[in-house]
């Protein structure tokens, strides 16, 4: 039952797997990304020097697993959710349980995404501890953490998508500064924990013409287009980093576009069932474009160039 990624797999990365990888290869869909680097400085002129960079390795464990949706603001958040949560007849194996919501874990990658230096360690401990519960349970659960609301939601009636960024974290706990920026989880973190915890831990990546998902943005907050677009763009280069840094084992990537036409390979990613995944794709996820002028659909070209 492992996923191994080759020519049909929508892996994000077809490269032989290594405990290193050099951040100067391309992997995943990074879109023009600076690799990581120190200075060198040579008289007066400075280079970057790429370093390597450790990628986490992926572990097929038996039993429960760990769920968790990665993308950008709106790429198909509330579509996914719709489809999957909850869903306990789409199951491959007779008699086991659907997907489930924990609120618990919702609380704690809330409060890891900020947390404090003094208060750091403390969820980490957390973390791990919530995820060695799960990985002793004796059912076969799938578990997730985004898609409903928790008792630390601003709005109860919200779904807590926890997207790259999530507009309702940022409210909740950054800073006037940062505004929503920086509200976004940490998919390396979350992986590392679940290996030390003996959980399988998968990632369905969720794509969306940058464009579309700006509009989408846009047409229901209060930014403007450019913000939005800036604020995206400056996210995808986060959650991008993140996935050079995981195994393409963990990840799964559902292009919004065509997810109805992604139920078959979505289902043995998630060992789910797949007629009944794909009845619920095609009935609860729309597929929406907007309609843009040509300057804004350039704009969004100029910065994901």
């Amino acid at each position: 039952g492992q996923h191994r990624p080759d020519s049909q797999s929508r892996s994000l990365c077809h490269a032989p797997i290594l405990t290193q990888r050099r951040a100067a290869q391309p992997c995943g869909l990074g879109r023009g990304m600076a690799p990581p680097g120190r200075r060198d400085d040579v008289g007066r002129s400075r280079r970057w020097l790429p370093e390597a960079v450790s990628v986490v390795q992926k572990t097929i464990f038996a039993g429960p697993m760990w769920v968790a949706l990665l993308g950008l603001e709106g790429t198909g958040h509330h579509g996914i959710c719709e489809s999957l949560v909850p869903r306990c007849e789409m199951v491959a194996e007779s008699g086991e349980p659907c997907l489930a919501f924990d609120a618990d874990m919702q609380i704690v990658v809330r409060q890891l995404a900020f947390a404090l230096p003094d208060s750091l360690s403390w969820w980490r401990r957390k973390l791990s501890k919530r995820l060695t519960f799960y990985a002793n349970l004796s059912s076969s659960k799938r578990i997730l953490f985004q898609c409903s609301p928790s008792s630390e939601s601003v709005h109860p009636h919200w779904s807590f998508m926890m997207s790259y960024p999530d507009a309702e974290l940022g409210m909740q706990r950054s800073a006037a500064e940062e505004g929503k920026v920086t509200a976004h989880p940490d998919a390396v973190a979350m992986a590392l924990a679940a290996e030390r915890a003996g959980l399988d831990a998968r990632f369905v990546v969720l794509r969306r013409d940058a464009a579309d998902a700006v509009a989408s943005i846009s047409k229901r907050s209060a930014l403007a287009f450019d913000v939005a677009a800036r604020i995206l763009r400056d996210n995808e280069a986060i959650l991008e980093w993140q996935l050079r840094r995981l195994s393409p084992d963990f990840l799964f990537e559902l292009p919004f576009e065509s997810a109805p036409a992604e139920a078959a390979a979505l289902a043995a990613f998630l060992r789910l069932n797949e007629s009944a995944l794909e009845e619920s794709l095609s009935q609860r996820f729309r597929v929406t474009t907007h309609a843009l002028s040509g300057a804004e659909r350039a704009y969004v070209r100029h910065l994901w160039r």
